[in-house]
């Protein structure tokens, strides 16, 4: 007979399941997880939030007038790469 702990029997193999990490391993994966979740999100919900102003005529223009500008309003400075993560650090917070 095969016990819990060496797989199964079944060709050896180890554990399969959650138990498979460590509590800390599983809390660094699971922040890792979220920091890059929120790395991708962070700019969209940025875009989106900005189109919902109504000003932009897509997310295209939305995008390219929060990274370089407006010239049409008058040369509105654009933010740059940073102005789509202004609001990471509270959203990590």
């Amino acid at each position: 007979t095969s016990s819990s702990s060496d797989g199964g029997g079944s060709g050896g193999g180890g554990h399969v399941g959650h138990d498979t990490l460590s509590s800390s391993q599983a809390a660094l994966a699971g922040c890792v997880a979220t920091l890059l979740h929120d790395l991708v999100m962070t700019p969209m919900d940025t875009v989106k939030q900005r189109m919902q102003l109504g000003h932009y005529g897509g997310m295209g223009h939305a995008l390219a007038t929060i990274v370089r500008g407006d010239a049409a309003a008058g040369g509105v400075p654009g933010e740059g790469w940073t102005g789509l993560y202004r609001s990471l650090p509270v959203t990590v917070m």
